[in-house]
């Protein structure tokens, strides 16, 4: 089930989520920053919020044992990360906006970004956790947004326009030592192959097939492979097909 595979994907960030709560019990608890290239409608916001939230309180359940406080919130936000959403389509934002700005503060999530248009940084500033967009590609996302977690890569790393750039641009965006990236398609690789057959104009890039693969997209790049993930079955059948990079530079 797609539900299965979304979820399968937002574990595959868990590390990175998880690193961001910290170990100390009395410190306050930083909600985890979450970079979403090509999110479309906000698909993975459900299973991110799951697994950011079960870390709360893993992390407030293991404080209180060990005598402390349970940690505390560094904001009043009831949400378990601080998210933004980045595509190159304004109805994807606009959709994702109608149907999860609920989660964030207000009546929407924010908007900022827009290539050739004029729009207020602080739509995009503050230091409340909430779900936010931005209209461009990942190589459009300016450092003062940084540093995040985790950035995903879900059904989109086929459509960039150069993958080497794209994932560039993510790790210059990741928090240094523990900042991962996850690239996955819910649908594998032989879906998204035939999908390209189809449009290769729409989608130029094939998936990297294996850790040798990848090791060659990533030579030089300020990341490194932790986990190349093998698919099971084709089609509607196939697991996520995720592959995922932590930074390794402190």
């Amino acid at each position: 089930p797609q539900r299965q595979r979304l979820e399968r994907i937002a574990e595959a960030a868990r590390p990175a989520l998880a690193a961001t709560f910290g170990d100390q019990p009395d410190a306050p608890l930083y909600p985890p920053r979450v970079l979403d290239v090509g999110a479309g409608t906000g698909c993975l916001i459900p299973p991110l919020l799951r697994v950011a939230g079960s870390e709360r309180r893993r992390r407030e359940a293991a404080a209180a044992g060990e005598g402390g406080a349970g940690g505390h919130l560094a904001s009043s936000s009831p949400l378990p990360m601080d998210y933004l959403a980045v595509d190159v389509s304004s109805g994807m934002l606009d959709a994702l906006e109608r149907i999860h700005g609920a989660a964030g503060q207000g009546a929407g999530g924010e908007r900022g970004g827009g290539e050739g248009e004029e729009r207020d940084p602080s739509l995009v500033l503050g230091n409340l956790p909430r779900i936010r967009t931005w209209l461009g590609d990942v190589e459009s996302v300016p450092q003062f947004q940084a540093p995040f977690d985790a950035c995903l890569f879900n059904a989109v790393f086929g459509n960039v326009h150069d993958q080497r750039s794209s994932l560039l641009a993510a790790a210059l965006l990741l928090r240094p030592g523990s900042g991962r990236v996850v690239v996955a398609h819910p649908m594998g690789r032989g879906w998204h192959e035939r999908l390209r057959a189809a449009d290769a104009e729409i989608v130029p890039h094939a998936l990297p097939q294996n850790a040798e693969k990848w090791a060659e997209l990533l030579r030089g790049l300020p990341l490194e492979l932790v986990d190349a993930a093998a698919e099971r079955g084709e089609g509607r059948g196939a697991a996520a097909a995720a592959a995922a990079a932590a930074a390794g530079a402190e």
